[in-house]
């Protein structure tokens, strides 16, 4: 045993004390006064002066410290208000966690774990690995926060909830590259939509981290329906249960405060989620019975699907979502209620601005909205899972913030960008002609167009390293990878013989044929988007070209061709998905018998991560390739700008004062040291 509680009056108290204090040490349990808590509660009347000093003076003779004892602020209603405002901000204690006590004491306690939240803020913020930083976010800092709301009232858990928000904001900056809280605060309310966003779902084209605002609304309520039995147990007149535990009724009149907070919260709720579970009129009972409900519901489900797991329908279910069966509580599926709403909204609100009028050249609300819905997937944001074990999961800074702000949408900070009023720079450095266009395409500041670039070899590069993981992965199967094979159609046409796709599957299992495969990367915005909606337009585009470039000669050779086509967000196409989802099944047939369907779905999804961080990370070096030889150019061409034609006739001291310039810039590093040296030796002969 360790921490107990007891609630007794005054005189059966000092019994109780006494005699765990005389009896408990010959069981091992002995009290710690020094961490002992006694909170005097009101009795109906006024306490006298000199009551309340028997009374203390009893408590501290049985060992428990004056600064202990905390009176009740109603226990004497003729003390100062100095004196009242001191009861009211300490009585009150911690209890597993949470604390009870006057409205005063609670809140005070909340602010202070408040403070301790915006210092661990701070450490985070400061912590060198943003991806690391991000994942602590997402597993552990948020979780922190869930207990309190479950177990605090909803009118001191708001007013927390506010400030907890901002420091999540702070956070989620950060990974956009945003670190000075002066900047985020300037920036506040574009700050707030990247929150918005990176509270959805990672399938849904946010980045999982949970909205304690929404959280706020029910956690309590469930809360509370999941400790029924208890409650029932020492409060029958306020929950009563039935012969089977389910809820009979549920009392406003026994706690009417309690109760009130958990009506209004959950009018909060019907009022944003007017199709959830709540109905209008609910009274605190019938909340109560629709939590509970869910609950039982929920269990009930998982317990069903257990039991017929070996229903092909079920299999066919889980086959197309990739989803676990499993029980979800009242609360999480309360939760994804209403980010669903939550979603349809922000993406309404994206698909209005995408559709309104803009000003020439000024599009990106459009590509916001295009980039989005082809992140509404399973496998574009599988990176963001990916943890830092193995190696190449791990991102270095600068990778993960680019891979976010293109996910985002968001400018990334590092790509420079033209400003006509005050730059100086040739307006065309901030163009591509990579197309071979007429007219150059202008560089956008999110990286899109520098991830699959033609020009420095960006495309090739992101084409060879998803060649490389697909080949690497199909051997861990042990499924004969072979790249680039050469003479593979030497029995079709002549044309033909030049053709080699990306890589040869020698043995694939359950197939009968061998297989060839050719990846292609894409983007999501080009021309082969006819609409906004047409999300899967752009695969099926690349994959239309590749089959009419190898189907043929592959079936003259009697060979299976498959391709194999991602998008730059990490989209993969359905029918690269089925080969290798087929391929892990017969792997697994060889090894284990009749595989397990989760067994399936954990490789395939190690797949889709290996694939997806390779894409991310690959284009997060492209930008910074693209970056740098951008930023050399504009340098360029400003040393060509500072450095112009003067009106001097000695051509050879310009030279010589230009070649000094270029050594001071190329030697800065040893100059620098070399003057620390100097000024150190000459204040130590001063």
């Amino acid at each position: 045993m360790d921490d107990l509680r007891w609630a007794a009056p005054f005189e059966r108290m000092v019994q109780v004390i006494k005699f765990v204090r005389d009896r408990g040490p010959a069981y091992g349990y002995n009290l710690n006064m020094d961490k002992s808590i006694y909170l005097m509660a009101p009795i109906g009347r006024d306490i006298s002066q000199d009551e309340l000093f028997c009374r203390v003076n009893l408590l501290t003779t049985l060992g428990v410290p004056i600064q202990n004892i905390r009176v009740h602020p109603q226990c004497q209603s003729f003390v100062s208000p100095a004196v009242l405002t001191k009861r009211r901000l300490e009585w009150g204690c911690k209890v597993l966690g949470s604390f009870i006590g006057t409205d005063e004491y609670v809140l005070r306690e909340l602010n202070n774990k408040m403070t301790k939240i915006q210092k661990l803020t701070d450490v985070l913020i400061q912590y060198p690995k943003s991806q690391f930083r991000y994942l602590l976010h997402r597993t552990c800092y948020d979780a922190k926060v869930n207990y309190w709301l479950r177990t605090q009232l909803p009118l001191h858990a708001s007013r927390f909830i506010d400030s907890f928000r901002e420091q999540q904001m702070r956070l989620v900056a950060s990974y956009h590259g945003v670190y000075d809280k002066a900047e985020v605060d300037r920036r506040w309310p574009i700050v707030y939509e990247w929150y918005e966003r990176a509270t959805l779902p990672i399938e849904n084209g946010g980045m999982a981290i949970r909205n304690m605002g929404i959280v706020t609304l029910t956690a309590y309520a469930c809360s509370l329906v999941a400790s029924l039995k208890r409650i029932a147990a020492i409060f029958p007149n306020w929950i009563t249960l039935g012969p089977q535990g389910d809820l009979l009724q549920a009392s406003y009149e026994a706690s009417p405060e309690m109760s009130a907070q958990v009506i209004q919260c959950v009018k909060e709720y019907r009022r944003r989620v007017p199709q959830g579970t709540f109905k209008e009129n609910d009274d605190f009972s019938a909340i109560l019975k629709s939590i509970a409900h869910l609950e039982s519901g929920s269990l009930a489900s998982s317990r069903e699907a257990q039991l017929q797991s070996s229903d092909h329908d079920l299999y066919q279910q889980l086959h197309a979502t990739g989803r676990n069966v499993r029980r979800r509580s009242s609360q999480r599926v309360l939760y994804y209620d209403f980010v669903k709403v939550e979603f349809q909204r922000l993406l309404t609100r994206s698909k209005e601005r995408a559709q309104a009028i803009s000003q020439p050249g000024d599009d990106y609300d459009k590509t916001r909205y295009r980039n989005w819905l082809s992140l509404i997937n399973s496998d574009s944001g599988a990176w963001l899972s990916a943890g830092p074990s193995p190696k190449m999961f791990e991102m270095s800074n600068n990778e993960f913030i680019s891979a976010v702000c293109r996910r985002n949408t968001v400018d990334d900070a590092t790509i420079p960008r033209y400003a006509p009023f005050i730059s100086r720079e040739n307006p065309q450095l901030f163009y591509c002609a990579c197309d071979s266009r007429a007219r150059p395409k202008s560089i956008d500041p999110f990286g899109y167009h520098f991830t699959g670039c033609k020009i420095g070899a960006n495309a090739i590069r992101l084409h060879d390293e998803v060649v490389t993981i697909v080949a690497k992965l199909f051997r861990t199967l042990r499924v004969d990878a072979i790249v680039e094979p050469t003479r593979l159609f030497a029995n079709a046409a002549e044309d033909a013989s030049n053709q080699r796709p990306d890589i040869f599957l020698r043995n694939p299992r359950g197939l009968g044929r061998q297989i060839i495969i050719d990846v292609a990367v894409t983007g999501v915005d080009g021309q082969s988007r006819t609409s906004d909606e047409a999300v899967d337009r752009p695969l099926q585009a690349r994959y239309d070209q590749k089959m009419a470039k190898y189907g043929h000669v592959a079936e003259q050779n009697n060979l299976r061709f498959i391709p194999a086509i991602f998008s730059h967000t990490g989209q993969i196409h359905d029918d690269f998905k089925a080969l290798v989802r087929e391929q892990i099944r017969h792997k697994l047939i060889d090894v284990e018998g009749e595989p397990k369907r989760s067994k399936i779905r954990g490789v395939m999804k190690w797949w889709t991560r290996c694939i997806s961080m390779a894409i991310a990370k690959t284009a997060s070096r492209n930008v910074a390739f693209k970056v740098a030889r951008m930023r050399d150019a504009i340098m360029k061409d400003q040393d060509e700008f500072i450095t112009r034609e003067v009106n001097f006739d000695d051509g050879a001291l310009v030279a010589n004062d230009r070649a000094n310039l270029d050594d001071v810039v190329c030697n800065a590093d040893l100059y620098i040291a070399n003057q620390e040296d100097f000024t150190q030796g000459a204040i130590s002969q001063s």
